[in-house]
């Protein structure tokens, strides 16, 4: 049985959570995060308006949406809505990143920075980092609006900004190279989507961060799946990490597929 849920929590550095996350069932169950800027005005309420746009298109959709088309959908839709309500255009500078179930299938959709976390049958971790150069995601914001993408490229100097860690394997690529990804089930029962956040834990009983594989089975070994067992983990988590003096200075989201027999 497939079981699926996601979460959000606001990090110790911020005055208000810039991180979203939300499920759904239609046309396929899906999990969606997003992860607003911090530098960028009012990116809280661009995360959820993204996230929103997205699941109302998603829900659109008889078929697993195309990469490129998809992006621009979501983008052009959420700033109608965003200048409707006298939101600022930066306010969308916040990643996407989808999870969407198909089959024995997770297809996973990144628009910016993140991670994909993956555990197979022999509960070893495999983690996809996906960051940039200067702190600089590639945001949907940059897709449509041609002086605000001159700038962004014109701020990075050069094109492969774009940082790619899987395992011990890694590379550099272009900003805007697409990041769609394909696991099977069958071989990973455990698939999360979050932001990266996941990076941004800090031990302070000694000042440095925490590792992100020691982190792993506190946040995704999950005594029970049943109802919302993400947003009963993570909650759990944070709070037995504090007695422990380790704290998230960023946002955190996750979004989880995990695949188990009822």
């Amino acid at each position: 049985m497939l079981y699926f849920d996601s979460h959000f929590s606001m990090g110790r550095t911020h005055l208000v959570c810039e991180d979203y996350a939300r499920r759904g069932h239609s046309p396929f169950p899906w999990v969606m995060i997003s992860d607003g800027c911090s530098s960028s005005n009012d990116t809280d309420i661009g995360s959820r308006l993204l996230i929103l746009a997205a699941q109302k298109y998603l829900s659109q959709l008889n078929r697993l949406p195309d990469y490129d088309s998809f992006g621009k959908q979501v983008i052009s839709h959420t700033l109608k809505i965003a200048h409707s309500l006298g939101v600022p255009d930066n306010a969308l500078d916040a990643t996407l990143l989808l999870a969407i179930a198909k089959g024995r299938t997770i297809q996973i959709y990144v628009y910016g920075d993140g991670f994909i976390v993956l555990k197979n049958k022999q509960n070893d971790w495999r983690i996809i980092e996906f960051s940039f150069t200067q702190n600089a995601p590639f945001y949907l914001s940059y897709w449509i609006d041609e002086s605000y993408r001159a700038s962004y490229q014109k701020m990075l100097q050069t094109p492969k900004t774009l940082q790619i860690y899987d395992g011990k394997n890694s590379g550099l690529f272009s900003f805007d190279k697409a990041l769609q990804y394909q696991f099977s089930l069958d071989e990973y029962p455990l698939i999360a989507i979050t932001s990266d956040g996941l990076s941004k834990f800090i031990d302070m009983n000694h000042y440095k961060p925490v590792s992100i594989q020691t982190l792993l089975p506190q946040l995704f070994d999950f005594p029970s799946l049943s109802g919302s067992f993400v947003k009963r983990r993570l909650p759990a988590v944070l709070s037995s990490l504090e007695t422990r003096k380790i704290l998230p200075f960023d946002d955190f989201s996750t979004g989880v597929f995990v695949d188990a027999i009822s």
